[in-house]
Order: C-alpha cells, then structure tokens, then sequence
C-alpha cells in the first residue's frame, strides 16, 4: 500500500480594488498521483533500457537512455535515482 503525500497550494487573499471585501483563494490538494504537464524527462546515465519498478509496484520504462515522469510520485522518485538526471529543456 503507498503513503499519499498530499500538499497544498499557498492560498493568498486577493482584494478587489475599491470592494473593501478581500477574497482567500482555495487550497488545492496536490497527491503523488497528480498529472504533471508537461512530463518531465531525465536521462539514464547507466541503461539505454530498462524497467524501473517504484516502492508501490508501479512500473516505469526507459527507452533510449531516457525515462519521462508523468506524476508527482514518479518525479520524485526519479529525481533521487542517483543513475538519473533531469533533462533541462
């Protein structure tokens, strides 16, 4: 079973000008399965293929020497990987 990591967004009041009434923006759960768009890429520094398999069974293919995270779980796991690194575009 995985641990849901949940975060919000900072909320920040917002004041309409001349209103006098101040609005708070919602908080917005953010969980590791959360899209990210668009994907991040990183590059496998020691395979040009492979399967990587996270802590909760998820499967994640690399192809080409490159792996792409598609979620906040995946991101987070393939930024510690110390055979990848983050593809700046």
């Amino acid at each position: 079973m995985s641990k849901t990591k949940t975060e919000a967004i900072d909320s920040a009041a917002v004041r309409l000008p001349g209103s006098g009434v101040d609005f708070e923006t919602p908080q917005v759960p953010v969980t590791g399965d959360t899209p990210i768009t668009p994907g991040r890429k990183f590059r496998d520094n020691l395979y040009t293929s492979r399967t990587l398999i996270l802590p909760d069974g998820e499967t994640i293919p690399v192809a080409r020497g490159c792996v792409t995270a598609t979620s906040i779980q995946q991101f987070e796991y393939l930024n510690a990987h110390p055979d990848l690194q983050l593809i700046e575009e």
